[in-house]
């Protein structure tokens, strides 16, 4: 996780020193459709496969057999999802917020990051839910992020203004490498070419189309400030606000990777009917990873314009004040806890989805009534901020009203884990 943070936060660093504005608020408006739409092509595989592949038994053959129709599945839907992104039935909406149409191998790079990330994301899940946790880390983040930071910095020396092309053409080979290496160890646990994806499909079809509800929600309340600020305020508002949201999201490094490493054994608690016992041990995980976002806070905010000034110059003098915003929405989000991890691992998906779906609407509204009608990237920014800490609040709401547990960072600890101590740890 660390690396990924580390990776992402340099690539955009020198992505920031080494293009303009308008190229960088346009990697960055594509950067997020990439994600959005390998999110939703996933149709939630990534966040049933830890829970359903080690609820089967990720060494034994139903659990094999199932993670092979999971990573078949979604192959297949990276595939279509790149096809149509690049039609003309996608295309509309990848370039609206742009400065300029996308040219042919723009558009060729952009189908293949969106086939690899689909693909990859959720082989890093299917990894993790096999204990192999490494492997987890080469196929997500860790090492994509510093593979395209390292392809850009050469850019940058072989050009002193690096375009857009060689930009999202850098993005796609390296996620490519990425899935290339996570399949060649999949491939061996999971073999995705014998089983039958269309029987996957039917069973998230039947058992967790709230999940793939969910995954779209979720996109909607992560990205979508972006793309309507890029598409209606000027490339001097749109760079600053896409570089806050990614100086931003460094501060959730801590709960994911606490949330990321958790929910195997959550999962295992779960069918051994154990989850009692062992959530009250997170709670300290929580406060640390609290501690750590709060401090990072402080640190952003008093550090981001300076830095973006000295990267990116003058255009990205109202950086702050959109960091200092979002950056409250993300510490709400990390006291909350890790509600999510605990609605996925117990199964309760639809909970799950009524929380996520219902918070969608209301930020997705009001993000678009700030922007088309109001004209105020900082309403827009404000509304983000607001639905990011809500939809945690909501979900940490859920978990204590089906499950009676906690995991925010206020549940109260009355003495330290003990591992003969059945009691709760929190009252």
């Amino acid at each position: 996780m660390a690396a990924s943070a580390l990776g992402t936060l340099g690539a955009t660093a020198v992505m920031v020193a080494v293009s303009s504005a308008g190229v960088y608020s346009d990697v960055a408006i594509v950067t997020l459709v990439v994600l959005l739409t390998s999110m939703v092509a996933q149709l939630g595989a990534d966040r049933v496969a830890v829970a359903e592949v080690h609820g089967a038994g990720a060494g034994a053959h139903s659990g094999r057999q199932r993670g092979a129709e999971l990573l078949g599945l979604v192959s297949l839907n990276g595939v279509v999802a790149a096809a149509l992104l690049i039609s003309p039935i996608g295309l509309p909406l990848l370039e609206t917020p742009l400065t300029s149409p996308l040219s042919l191998v723009e558009k060729l790079a952009v189908a293949a990051w969106v086939c690899s990330d689909t693909i990859r994301l959720v082989a890093a899940e299917l990894h993790r839910a096999n204990y192999r946790f490494g492997w987890a880390l080469v196929s997500g983040m860790g090492v994509r992020a510093p593979l395209f930071l390292g392809a850009i910095s050469v850019l940058g020396v072989v050009k002193h203004d690096v375009d857009r092309t060689s930009l999202l053409v850098a993005a796609a080979i390296a996620s490519a490498v990425v899935l290339l290496v996570s399949m060649s160890r999949a491939s061996l646990d999971f073999p995705w070419w014998v089983a039958r994806p269309l029987r996957a499909l039917k069973r998230l079809w039947r058992g967790h189309l709230s999940m793939v509800l969910t995954t779209c929600a979720a996109a909607l309340i992560g990205g979508a400030d972006v793309w309507i600020i890029g598409a209606t305020a000027e490339g001097a508002v749109a760079a600053p606000y896409a570089l806050a949201v990614t100086v931003v999201s460094g501060l959730t490094i801590a709960t994911t990777a606490i949330t990321g490493g958790v929910l195997p054994y959550l999962a295992q608690a779960v069918s051994k009917g154990e989850l009692s016992e062992i959530t009250p041990r997170l709670v300290p995980f929580v406060r640390i990873a609290c501690l750590l976002v709060v401090v990072g806070y402080v640190v952003i905010v008093s550090l981001s314009r300076p830095a973006a000034i000295l990267l990116g110059g003058e255009a990205y003098t109202d950086i702050t004040i959109f960091v200092a915003v979002l950056g409250a929405g993300q510490i709400v989000n990390v006291a909350a806890g890790i509600a999510g991890a605990v609605l996925i691992a117990t199964r309760r998906y639809t909970a799950l989805m009524r929380a996520t779906t219902s918070v969608s609407l209301l930020v997705v509204v009001g993000e678009a009534v700030s922007g088309f009608v109001f004209d105020s990237p900082l309403m827009v920014c404000a509304v983000s901020a607001t639905g990011t800490g809500l939809l945690s609040v909501v979900c940490a709401a859920t978990v204590r009203r089906v499950s009676g547990i906690r995991t925010d960072a206020f549940a109260r600890v009355t003495r330290l884990p003990s591992v003969d101590d059945e009691q709760p740890l929190y009252t």
